[in-house]
């Protein structure tokens, strides 16, 4: 939820609420110092290529500010760095 929170955020009322995010990965690691650190992997969900065009941004600028906005928030909420890689997916189900 941290995350699609930052996804409606970011977007304002370009993204409908039907876009979701799939946390596929969560892991504790250890950072270069040894120190415990968090891994995550997701994907956003997109009804469809304009939305995911829109989601990705010109250069990949709006994922990218989603990306960073959700890893503060999780860093903070957690206490410990965050690992956090995101992708945009058009899930066609999410239109209906």
């Amino acid at each position: 939820e941290l995350i699609r929170e930052q996804v409606y955020l970011r977007t304002d009322d370009e993204v409908p609420y039907r876009t979701d995010v799939e946390v596929g990965l969560v892991e504790e690691v250890r950072d270069a110092g040894g120190r415990p650190a968090l891994r995550v992997l997701a994907s956003v969900l997109a009804a469809n290529e304009r939305y995911q065009r829109m989601l990705i941004g010109v250069g990949a600028q709006k994922i990218r500010s989603i990306r960073h906005a959700a890893r503060a928030e999780l860093r903070r909420r957690y206490g410990c760095p965050v690992e956090l890689e995101l992708d945009v997916v058009v899930e066609p189900g999410l239109a209906q």
